[in-house]
């Protein structure tokens, strides 16, 4: 029974190192065309966040500060230059979030402060920028 049982553990380790083996890894250092994970010849996904933010409309500050989250105003921040719509978070109650406003640039609280930094910023569409 022991050996049996041995038999079939060496034939399972057996078959997860072929699978290993026969894995789609490309150990024979042909790239593909494929330089830091960007076809050559294709554009650098940074470029289209680059240009999709020269597509957003620009607005002023004296527009962003409007949308404080008060009195049913919409609540929106700027981090980076970029305006993001806050409202609908529910950690921006009447826009404001840990002390902290809308309807301001947050660059500084968001960037240098917060336990988040610019990740939190992904739950939230772009909605604009401010020209410089």
């Amino acid at each position: 029974m022991k050996k049996r049982s041995v038999l079939m553990i060496l034939l399972a380790l057996l078959m997860v190192l072929v699978l290993v083996a026969c894995g789609n890894g490309n150990d024979n250092g042909d790239d593909n065309g494929v330089e830091n994970g960007v076809e050559n010849g294709a554009e650098d996904p940074a470029d289209d966040d680059e240009a999709a933010e020269e597509e957003l409309p620009v607005m002023t500050m004296a527009e962003v500060a409007e949308n404080d989250g008060l009195d049913g105003a919409r609540a929106y921040v700027v981090v980076e230059g970029i305006v993001y719509d806050v409202t609908d978070s529910p950690r921006w109650v009447d826009g404001n979030h840990n002390g902290n406003q809308a309807g301001q640039d947050l660059t500084d609280e968001i960037l240098g402060d917060s336990p988040h930094g610019r990740s939190v910023l992904d739950r939230f569409e772009p909605i604009g920028r401010i020209e410089e």
